[in-house]
């Protein structure tokens, strides 16, 4: 009454099921341990006088590039202390702009 290929359909389901539920158990095993994980804080040493730029860039304009650094940098480094040296207007003499470019690409990338 089982032929072959039911067998194997059967026992290629109970692998499946059984392998996630072992992903399952290692990743709640993985968020408890990271979840144990004591907080350390650093203490922040006092800021010191905002650099003047000189670049006719806006006050708000280099604050928005700032905290936008700054929480990538939190992301992807929490706790490595970074500087913002300079921030400079990008000249695209005669070139696309960079908006344009990433729009262009990403509706003329392939499936």
């Amino acid at each position: 009454m089982w032929t072959i290929a039911d067998k194997i359909i059967l026992v290629a389901i109970a692998v499946i099921f059984i392998v996630l539920l072992m992903l399952i158990n290692k990743l709640n095993a993985f968020m408890e341990n990271s979840n144990e994980t004591a907080v350390t804080t650093m203490p922040v040493p006092a800021p010191k006088a905002a650099p003047a730029f000189s670049s006719g860039i806006a006050t708000e304009t280099v604050a928005a590039i700032s905290a936008a650094v700054a929480m990538c940098m939190e992301e992807s480094a929490p706790g490595v202390p970074y500087k913002i040296a300079s921030i400079n207007r990008r000249v695209t003499s005669g070139r696309r702009p960079v908006w344009g470019f990433a729009g262009m690409r990403q509706n003329t990338e392939p499936f």
